[in-house]
């Protein structure tokens, strides 16, 4: 029987790109979005920040057995060179609902869901934002929770043989973050590869956190091509 794959946040680069590596290994993947294409097969609509649009699709698809949950959600908001006594109320609220509160009403929604044999495992993109200064100080705020979401979730989800992780990424240019007021030509220059990371990149980082690195669990991964280490940020 082929396992059932859900990724949250499947319709953008990263996503689909996660979506297409499952779906050649002969998996059955189940794609969500605010973004609903229904051109897609097995592609449902859900608004990650209402926990009744969650509640809707987990009932939707509760006659499944979910063997690997991966969730993208998020995304950055307009406070780029904001400082932190700049960034308005209303954009931190939506920028940590939308980064983390929405993971809580996913997994919440989820786990019940998960098979209850065999290797199973929960998979949470985070960013490089989470573990390092990036101007970004609701972002980064939501993504490092991500992190204590993981830890948090470990031992209990780990009772259950679920394993937790996350996923943290540096710079991905996709058709969305390329919209963005972002310097790509700067943020290249913070890479110890002198290049950034692709969303097929991710998608195999996650793939070896669902499948290869079976023992791994309350972990992060970081795929930044070195945006992290490298000194001194900025030449």
């Amino acid at each position: 029987m082929a396992e059932n794959i859900l990724v949250v946040g499947g319709a953008g680069g990263i996503g689909s790109a996660i979506v297409e590596k499952y779906s050649r290994q002969g998996a059955n993947v189940l794609s969500a979005d605010i973004a609903y294409d229904n051109s897609r097969p097995k592609h449902y609509h859900v608004d990650v920040t209402k926990p009744e649009s969650v509640d809707k699709l987990a009932h939707h698809l509760n006659y499944l057995g979910i063997t690997h949950f991966i969730s993208l959600a998020g995304g950055a908001r307009n406070e780029f060179g904001k400082g932190i006594a700049e960034v308005p109320t209303d954009l931190i609220d939506e920028s940590i609902k939308l980064n983390l509160t929405s993971h809580l009403y996913l997994m919440r929604a989820f786990v019940p869901l998960m098979d209850d044999k065999g290797d199973r495992s929960i998979t949470l993109v985070s960013s490089i934002n989470a573990i390092q200064d990036w101007e970004l100080p609701a972002y980064s705020a939501a993504k490092a929770g991500l992190l204590g979401l993981v830890y948090a979730t470990t031992t209990e989800l780990g009772v259950k043989g679920i394993r937790v992780n996350a996923i943290l990424p540096g710079t991905v240019p996709t058709p969305r973050t390329r919209k963005e007021p972002k310097d790509f030509e700067t943020l290249l220059k913070t890479s110890a590869l002198n290049r950034l990371t692709t969303p097929e990149e991710v998608a195999n980082a996650v793939y070896a956190t669902t499948h290869l690195l079976t023992a791994m669990t309350g972990q992060m991964l970081v795929v930044d091509c070195g945006q992290t280490v490298k000194k001194p940020r900025y030449t």
